[in-house]
């Protein structure tokens, strides 16, 4: 039996007209009682279970869900750095804190459904039901459940064709294709309701809204505007209107339309939204007016007022931020540079906003050419941010790309310090020593100041504005004192954390002692310091004549004044310098540098290894920079000097290049060709292919590979001697190829048949494989057996990612292997070890063994190189011999 509670009205006489009115209901709850059937389509049975399923049910399950809702919208936080969303989700983890909330308004309105639905002969009789399913699909929606939710609302779409709430579960349908980006079905649900002419009223301001959110998330701009100005004049709620108008000024201004932003941004404030809204709104307003203007002195004076205000302490960062940007777009570097640092300076909890004085200031000193310097605000701006933040790979790969630089000009300044010292006398090297470290024990004074300036970079890694306050911020010279140059101290840090990881600031935390080179302001190598004993920079002089002696001879040991030292020195130099002119060239495009580095590489070291590539390079550069002249210079000596080279080939016939990469392709289908005919025993046509390949393609890369077939069909054909004659033969000519390790491999197991007298064939390796630990690799999961989730596999491997490997840029990819096993793959890992790191981890994750718990698993790793040859051969189990025998 059910009970039906009545609200009733409350009085405070004790009339007759209030008895007969509670009586008369009293009865009237009793036939309803009495008479609760959902299956009886009566007066009675209607009345009472409308009642019921409205009050009893929907109303506090729609109470639930609103209640839900203002935690969800509260919780959210919007990003002002981005184009805000429409409506205020929250993040998945906030979506948790609501499933209380969501919970009981699913089990209030399904209880209502399956006691109060009088559904008799296809016909709903009780109007709540529909809006009752309602509730359920929003349930579902609010809790990220999102195909659960599309369930229900296509549900009430098809069932309650004549109820207003198709309408309502029609839109949200929407809603959930955008949050899916299921952006096709969402489009054809669009194009639906807007054809009906039957669409309420009341909805056209969530539809216009819902649109908005449709092309926003697309990126398409133009489209969304439209929408935005719809709802901006359908909305009812203030709030609304003031989001619709801030996400609209943000589109115009992503569309360069600063002043239609300026004009929006102004009228956001005019609603009176959230401090934080009001307060980014007044910052867009400043950086979208134009500079020099009347309008800007004013907004100029408004952002020093608000620099003034208390309750804006924890926003000065983003202030002086919007003054930095009106003083550059001013052309006022110098007070741009000086904003910025303070901007910095006085980010002590937004991470992003630190980011992004940094990442500016970086950007100045890039487009002056100052790369190490910008290299280090680069750097110190990323380990401050996540990977969300905007344009991330961009900035991540100009960091990649600075670091680089960085490094290899460090290369080369501490080869040409080193070199310097070389060049002193024996007396005078050790003189320079010892002056150093006499000024090692006076910087020994100063350490109380270097463990403060230390614990403030524990905590701020990338130089504060007082630390840079002698920073010449027009281009001059960096302040010679290592901690007060943002190049090495950024530096320096990013490689302490390459190898020694995050570590406590406190003695003893390193577990072994260390010496390290010293450079001057001139980067001359001055001496070596401890920079991994207790006490830090100058105790090692401290300690004592025997930490002295120690030093110095450490530093004397790396000194280049052997020529067989000299020899090496050189080397790295010039490949330092090579380096240096493909990244100034390639990835700074920076011609004029690139070209000088060359030209310094030549006019240093004439005959290096790389002099006829350099002939070639400033040939190209010169050219593309219009200068004739000194182009023809390179082309003539290359023509002249070095006709055969390949370089005067390709000089000669502009074609020569096609040609050569025709010839490569041509040699990787003869040698599938002979590798199958390998695979397949046909030996003589092994060797048939393997005398083509000699006329054709000696100077490939697959020529080694085509002489390890050639061995083995000769072992195949028991040819011993020209099987072992063949191998030798590879081992002289191809020292450096992995050809040659296999051919050593298979010398070593016909040594051991002949001595043992075991099977010849179990000498043999198939030669299908090369085992290379140094190249990527890529992580195999074989799965055996019907019916796999494979998408649902996927997603706990990429879960697994997030938690474990989340800076690794890993990609999972999979494919039917074969009638019985499925692939899933994980790549690319730098090397071997890193692979097996991998395969340990995922091997032992309790919910990827959930995930694949009873069926048949094999997990293996991969060079790049081999997982083409895998996949044509298709045999796991002959993979796995080597695969045993190479991990």
């Amino acid at each position: 039996m059910y009970y039906f509670q009545p609200y009733l009205l409350i009085v405070t006489n004790k009339s007759r007209f209030t008895l007969v009115f509670l009586l008369v209901l009293t009865g009237l709850s009793s036939l309803f009682l009495s008479s609760c059937s959902t299956k009886k389509n009566t007066l009675v049975n209607r009345t009472f279970h409308n009642l019921t399923s409205h009050y009893n049910g929907y109303f506090y399950a729609n109470e639930s869900i609103k209640e839900g809702v203002a935690i969800l919208q509260k919780a959210h936080k919007d990003n002002y750095d981005k184009i805000l969303p429409v409506f205020k989700y929250g993040k998945p983890e906030d979506a948790k804190s609501i499933y209380p909330q969501m919970d009981k308004a699913f089990k209030k309105s399904s209880l209502v459904i399956e006691r109060h639905s009088m559904l008799i002969k296809g016909k709903e009789y009780v109007k709540w039901i529909d809006e009752n399913y309602f509730v359920i699909g929003k349930s579902h929606f609010y809790k990220r459940d999102y195909f659960a939710g599309l369930e229900v609302f296509d549900y009430i779409s098809r069932q309650y064709k004549n109820q207003e709430t198709r309408f309502d579960a029609r839109v949200w349908m929407i809603r959930t294709y955008n949050e899916l980006g299921i952006f096709d079905q969402a489009s054809a649900m669009i194009d639906l309701l807007k054809e009906d002419k039957n669409f309420p009223k009341r909805l056209q301001g969530e539809f216009a809204a819902v649109q908005a959110d449709f092309f926003l998330k697309q990126e398409l701009y133009t489209q969304a505007i439209f929408f935005l100005q719809k709802a901006i004049t359908l909305a009812d709620s203030k709030k609304d209107k003031a989001r619709y108008t801030y996400i609209l000024a943000q589109v115009n201004e992503k569309q360069n339309k600063m002043e239609a932003a300026n004009k929006l941004y102004a009228k956001v404030i005019k609603y009176h939204p959230s401090y934080d809204m009001t307060f980014n709104a007044r910052l867009n307003v400043a950086r979208t007016t134009e500079a020099g203007s009347a309008g800007s002195k004013i907004v100029k004076r408004q952002l020093q007022k608000m620099i003034k205000d208390e309750k804006n302490k924890e926003f000065l960062d983003q202030i002086y931020y919007s003054l930095a940007e009106i003083a550059l777009r001013e052309k006022d570097t110098i007070a741009g540079v000086v904003y910025l640092k303070q901007s910095a300076q006085t980010s002590i909890t937004n991470n992003d906003q630190k980011a992004r004085a940094y990442l500016k200031l970086g950007e100045l000193r890039f487009d002056r050419g100052d790369y190490p310097a910008s290299q280090a605000y680069y750097d110190s701006a990323l380990v401050l941010v996540s990977k969300e933040f905007p344009n991330y790979e961009q900035l991540s790969e100009r960091k990649k790309t600075l670091t680089a630089l960085v490094s290899q000009l460090s290369i080369v300044q501490r080869e040409d310090s080193l070199q310097r010292l070389a060049a002193m006398s024996e007396t005078d090297r050790i003189a320079y020593v010892e002056a150093f470290i006499t000024r090692m024990e006076e910087e020994e004074k100063r350490k109380k100041e270097e463990e403060e300036i230390a614990r403030q970079n524990a905590g701020n890694i990338a130089p504060t504005v007082n630390q840079q306050q002698n920073l010449n911020t027009t281009g001059g010279s960096e302040s010679a004192w290592y901690f007060y140059n943002p190049s090495t101290l950024s530096f320096g840090f990013t490689e302490f954390l390459k190898k020694w990881g995050s570590r406590k600031l406190e003695d003893n935390w390193r577990r072994s002692n260390k010496q390290t080179l010293v450079t001057d302001e001139s980067g001359a190598v001055v001496g070596v310091a401890d920079s991994i004993s207790d006490g830090g920079v100058g105790t090692a002089a401290a300690a004592g004549p025997a930490a002295v002696k120690r030093d110095k001879d450490a530093l004397l040991k790396e000194i280049p004044v052997t020529e067989e030292q000299k020899a090496k020195s050189d080397a790295k130099i010039i490949e330092a310098l090579y380096s240096i002119g493909f990244i100034y060239k390639e990835q700074l495009l920076n011609i004029p540098k690139a070209i000088q580095t060359f030209e310094d590489l030549l006019r240093r070291y004439p005959k290096n290894k790389y002099t006829l590539p350099l002939y070639y390079q400033l040939h190209r550069l010169y050219d593309g920079i219009g200068n004739q002249a000194m182009s023809d210079k390179y082309k003539n000596i290359l023509l002249t000097e070095h006709p055969e080279s390949e370089y005067a080939q390709i000089l000669k016939n502009p074609e020569f290049l096609k040609q050569t990469a025709a010839k490569r392709s041509e040699a990787d289908q003869l040698y599938q060709e002979t590798l199958e005919a390998h695979q397949g025993g046909n030996y003589q046509l092994v060797l048939t292919n393997y005398g083509v390949a000699e006329q054709r393609f000696t100077r490939t890369k697959l020529f080694p590979r085509f002489m390890l077939l050639k061995a083995l069909a000769y072992a195949g054909s028991k040819d011993l001697a020209s099987y072992e004659k063949t191998l030798k033969e590879i081992i002289v000519k191809f020292p450096k190829d992995p050809a040659r390790e296999e051919a050593q491999e298979l010398l070593n197991g016909l040594a051991r048949f002949r001595g043992e007298g075991q099977a010849f064939a179990d000498t043999l390796n198939p030669g299908l494989y090369a085992a290379n630990p140094e190249t990527a690799h890529i992580f195999m999961l074989f799965v055996k057996g019907p019916s796999l989730n494979t998408e649902k596999l996927k997603i706990k491997i990429s879960d697994f990612h997030a938690q474990f490997f989340s800076t690794a840029k890993l990609e999972i990819s999979s494919m039917p292997f074969s009638a019985d096993w499925t692939l899933i793959t994980v790549k690319p890992f730098v090397n071997k070890v890193k692979g097996e790191d991998y395969l340990l981890a995922v091997r032992d994750d309790p919910t990827i063994k959930e995930e694949v718990k009873g069926r048949e698993v094999k997990m293996m790793l991969i060079t790049a190189d081999n997982y083409p040859v895998f996949l044509k051969d298709k045999r796991i189990e002959e993979y796995e011999k080597f695969y045993k025998k190479n991990y």
